[in-house]
């Protein structure tokens, strides 16, 4: 038995973004730094898509809140 996965979809996943509130993007946003510890993996290194996912997070927190204004 074999389990097949869609490709993650990152357009998408910005468009779900863009509708959590802040504070649902902070917590969204923690999720994903503690995704990308070797702890969450028991040792093993991260996957691309939590990566991918906090530095979707981090850029659409930036979008709303760009430093320097």
């Amino acid at each position: 038995m074999s389990i097949a996965f869609e490709p993650f979809d990152v357009e998408a996943f910005r468009k779900r973004l863009a509708k959590f509130t802040d504070a649902e993007l902070i917590e969204y946003g923690k999720s994903a730094r503690y995704m990308c510890t070797p702890e969450a993996h028991l040792g093993k290194p991260p996957r691309d898509i939590d990566w991918t996912q906090l530095r979707e997070c981090k850029g659409e927190w930036l979008r709303r809140h760009p430093r320097g204004e």
